[in-house]
């Protein structure tokens, strides 16, 4: 009997420690936050801002534990213990997987295929190495998921960093004379409320048009409706801590675009919702002296 209990002991150990080192690869925990670089390029132009990813809340869902991630994903999330795999709740599911939707399988190793929740596609681990993030040494896993087949075509590659989460995400897509391409970029984090790197989340896409300001005001963003970027124009009469931030039509908190403080002056920012659905958005400006919200649609 003693010796089934250590075999058994030894068992959950082993679990517990290949559990921890995949946890790692995407930290679920309520606080945590990821601020990246956002580059989007197509034909009018190119376009450039921050993006913040917190883990907001939990839940239970079918007697699984979901963590609601705010931003990038959007979406309630969950991290298998069995298996390594990174899943979406989902109402209807996808193939063999019921009321999910499989994101990444971070127990893949390299060169090995992964289960894919759609038909014409494919998921591979391309490479594994180590690399230097934020003067840390950490592994690296870069997966890519490609959809082949018809007269478009999308690919997607993503690195997980095993101490700092999802790392970057590079989409091309094209199809019909049309190409577009962006690039999501680690620039810093909160992960158990130790900071690492740059975690300023203001938009790196700010403008100044003037240094003079003689009341508080905020803008109807132009275009409106857009698609998929529109600019949103503010006045401050003096200098001031300042927020603006973008929510949905029920009220989540879908994109932070400026919080800093700002010197005096009218300044103008453009955001970019070509990661985000059709439907109203409000743009919400909180000063020392104001709070103003206005709606805009985003129509794709």
């Amino acid at each position: 009997m003693k010796k089934i209990i250590l075999i058994i002991s030894f068992i959950i150990l082993v679990y517990q420690s290949a559990f921890s080192e995949y946890y790692k690869y995407f930290p679920l925990k309520i606080g945590n936050i990821f601020v990246y670089q956002y580059t989007y390029t197509n034909p009018s132009g190119t376009t450039n801002t921050r993006r913040t990813m917190k883990i907001v809340r939990d839940t239970i869902i079918e007697q699984k534990k979901y963590y609601y991630v705010q931003g990038v994903f959007n979406d309630w999330l969950r991290l298998d213990s069995f298996d390594g795999n990174l899943y979406a709740f989902d109402s209807i599911g996808c193939r063999q997987y019921s009321h999910e939707i499989l994101i990444d399988s971070l127990l893949v190793d390299k060169s090995q295929f992964s289960n894919s929740c759609w038909f014409n596609t494919y998921s591979v681990c391309l490479d594994t190495n180590t690399s230097s993030i934020f003067g840390i040494q950490t592994k690296l896993k870069k997966l890519y998921y490609g959809i082949g087949g018809g007269p478009g075509f999308y690919s997607n590659t993503r690195h997980y960093s095993e101490k700092f989460g999802l790392y970057s995400i590079t989409t091309n897509s094209g199809g019909s004379g049309f190409y577009a391409s962006s690039n999501l970029s680690l620039t810093g984090c909160v992960i158990d409320n130790i900071v690492y790197g740059d975690t300023n989340s203001s938009s790196t896409n700010i403008t100044n048009i003037s240094n003079i300001a003689h009341d508080y005001q905020l803008s109807q963003n132009f275009p409106n409706p857009f698609n998929p970027s529109t600019k949103i124009k503010f006045q401050i009469p003096k200098s001031s801590f300042v927020s603006l931030k973008i929510y949905d039509l029920i009220g989540r908190e879908v994109e932070t675009l400026v919080s800093e403080n700002l010197n005096t002056g009218e300044y103008q920012v453009q955001w970019n919702a070509s990661n985000f659905p059709s439907g109203v958005y409000f743009y919400k400006l909180q000063t020392d002296n104001l709070t103003e919200t206005k709606k805009m649609l985003l129509v794709k």
